[in-house]
């Protein structure tokens, strides 16, 4: 999925064991996904991925309770290891 209105609608009909997001997508910013999932309570594994050097932002991300979240650009095998 490339967009949030994206995520929104698969999340309607699936729970994924693990989703990597992006922290700016086209359409706004990927942690509302992480949001949702938090609130809703799903058991569901996120890792968040920015090139974003906004503390402020980063510190909003990071109260969410990922559960990684990793700077571009990725080192993959630590992106492997936080699935």
């Amino acid at each position: 999925m490339q967009t949030v209105r994206h995520a929104h609608a698969w999340l309607d009909t699936h729970t994924p064991d693990a989703i990597i997001l992006d922290l700016m997508l086209p359409d706004g910013e990927g942690s509302v996904i992480l949001q949702r999932i938090r609130q809703q309570g799903i058991a569901t594994k996120v890792t968040i991925t920015t090139a974003s050097t906004d503390p402020e932002r980063l510190e909003k991300v990071r109260a969410l309770q990922p559960d990684a979240l990793l700077k571009k650009p990725l080192d993959f095998a630590e992106l492997l290891r936080t699935l």
